[in-house]
């Protein structure tokens, strides 16, 4: 591929001249910090299907406030690690695997300490990589003391399969891109890469590139900008970014992902644009260097018109309700553009540069 010196195509650079111009107003990011401090202390009923999901939603909410320097006070802070705690799977001298829970829906009894309430283990009370990836950022971005968090248990519970992705649950389940990307979150954020077999997560990565440049969720499937985010930033953590798209794979994958914005991005194509593709689009491009090839302008103006002005939020789509996903990935979107009012975004992570600067520095 014939790069220039700042790293696109000649087919990028027209894509970039086409850019439009367009002003817009600032967001009101007072409504979103009351949104997200809403969304600690309730939420509302038609998330009654996610309780299970629990962690992920409180994520959502903590790195919102983060991104909006805007995190509770000491005391709630401690509170909030402490739930965090409660939900680790604490190993057993018969079940030596760990992580942590995504809520309290299995009942059992509230437990921070790092010691079992018994030795004995229910065959269905384990951990969920994705659970355990949020709890760990949640706790990264609360700066919380890591004595507590069970290393071993939670590299042992990574369970990569043949393919060289992982089970979500140690019981089996889903296991596609999502979850190696959870995988290589949690090696990278322990910085103990003992439970990822390297060689074939990125076979995995290789084999699951489609034929227009994006990246399936697993070989044989359609393209997709979460998938193709999952990719690239597992790449990115296992140091294998620029190993496996160089050449005319990363100029066709940059290709694929500049055609999903329309004015916001789309997931896939002939797909509507959706909000949190911002997220997902943008901090792929953010990882492989390019996202300056992104028409910013337009992009703006459609989250503009899924702002929920007054109450806080981003919908899915303009004139929709808010929920937490695409509030969240709404603002870690914002967080690549030249927008004022946001802290920088680790997009590997998907937490803020200095939460993840904090916690790498401790392991």
């Amino acid at each position: 591929a014939n790069f220039d010196h700042d790293g696109c195509t000649p087919h990028c650079c027209s894509f970039k001249a086409t850019m439009t111009e367009v002003q817009v107003p600032p967001f009101q990011w007072r409504f979103h910090v009351k949104y997200f401090q809403r969304h600690m202390q309730m939420l509302p009923s038609f998330l009654t299907s996610l309780d299970t999901n629990r962690m992920t939603l409180v994520f959502f909410a903590l790195s919102g406030l983060d991104l909006l320097d805007k995190l509770p006070e000491q005391d709630e802070r401690q509170s909030i690690i402490d739930w965090i705690y409660s939900l680790q799977v604490l190993p057993t001298t018969s079940h030596p695997a760990g992580g942590f829970r995504g809520s309290t829906s299995f009942g059992n009894a509230f437990n921070a300490t790092n010691t079992p309430c018994s030795d004995s283990h229910h065959d269905y009370d384990g951990g969920h990589l994705a659970m355990t990836y949020t709890a760990l950022a949640s706790l990264a971005i609360l700066d919380a003391p890591l004595e507590q968090v069970q290393r071993a248990a939670i590299i042992a519970s990574l369970q990569q399969v043949e393919s060289g992705s992982f089970m979500s649950v140690e019981q089996g389940g889903e296991q596609d891109m999502r979850f190696l990307y959870c995988a290589c979150s949690i090696s990278y954020m322990l910085n103990d890469w003992s439970g990822v077999d390297k060689s074939k997560a990125v076979s995995f990565v290789e084999r699951s590139i489609g034929y227009d440049g994006g990246v399936a969720q697993e070989p044989g499937l359609e393209s997709h900008a979460g998938s193709t985010f999952c990719a690239v930033a597992a790449l990115s953590m296992m140091g294998e970014l620029e190993t496996v798209f160089t050449g005319d794979k990363r100029e066709s994958l940059l290709r694929w992902l500049l055609q999903r914005q329309e004015t916001g991005f789309n997931g896939r194509p002939n797909k509507l644009v959706d909000t949190c593709y911002s997220f997902w689009v943008g901090g792929a491009l953010n990882l492989l260097g390019a996202y300056h090839l992104v028409d910013e302008s337009k992009l703006l103006e459609y989250l503009h018109q899924t702002e929920q002005a007054g109450f806080g939020g981003f919908a899915k789509h303009p004139d929709s309700t808010p929920d937490p996903l695409h509030a969240y990935m709404a603002l870690a979107g914002l967080c690549f553009t030249d927008t004022d009012g946001l802290q920088p975004l680790d997009a590997k992570l998907n937490i803020s540069q200095r939460a993840a600067q904090r916690w790498l520095a401790q392991v």
